[in-house]
């Protein structure tokens, strides 16, 4: 079960990594 949360979490945390590099893409910081 813990396995599993752990792979959630990941795979959100990736998700959200992917939006970040667009924003930064765009905003060219």
């Amino acid at each position: 079960m813990v396995s599993h949360h752990a792979g959630l979490k990941s795979k959100r945390l990736k998700s959200f990594q992917e939006i970040w590099n667009l924003c930064e893409e765009q905003m060219l910081f």
